[in-house]
């Protein structure tokens, strides 16, 4: 998240170029929860699974028939920061325990997100490490050293 009087330069690293943004103005109590969150502004930093949460927030803008919008904007706003917060947790204690690396990263996110979202699906190990690039045992323990060691 970059401040309005920032410079910065956008390049793509890799192959694929996703370009997800929002341009907003923080409120003091906004501003607060960044902080609270310790979440860095002028800094890059790399995200996943956030799309999803931009692109509702982008549909309720849009919504001229929705008397609520701006308090549900608000909400979503809300949740993207804490996914950020998150997120910036996870890669930080996982880069200096586990040594996870980004790809592998996004893969968990991925699947964890699947399952939240679809909780009704039966879901087999087998076929999410496979999904995952990984085998069987090596899948189990990066999803439990990831999401369960740190309270997440």
């Amino acid at each position: 998240m970059y401040t309005p009087d920032a410079h910065h330069s956008i390049q793509v690293i890799g192959n694929e170029y996703v370009d997800d943004w929002i341009t907003f103005d923080l409120n003091q109590d906004e501003l607060k929860l960044l902080e609270a969150l310790q979440i860095p502004l002028n800094k890059v930093v790399l995200l996943y699974s956030i799309s999803d949460i931009i692109h509702k927030i982008a549909f309720e803008f849009h919504d001229a028939y929705n008397p609520y919008k701006n308090d549900i904007m608000q909400l979503f706003m809300q949740l993207l920061f804490f996914r950020v917060s998150q997120q910036i947790y996870l890669q930080i204690s996982l880069h200096s325990e586990t040594k996870i690396n980004r790809e592998k990263f996004s893969y968990l996110l991925k699947i964890r997100n699947e399952i939240y979202s679809s909780p009704n699906k039966d879901y087999k190990i087998d076929a999410l490490a496979k999904k995952s690039f990984m085998s069987k045992s090596y899948f189990q323990y990066l999803y439990k050293e990831t999401f369960f060691q740190k309270g997440f």
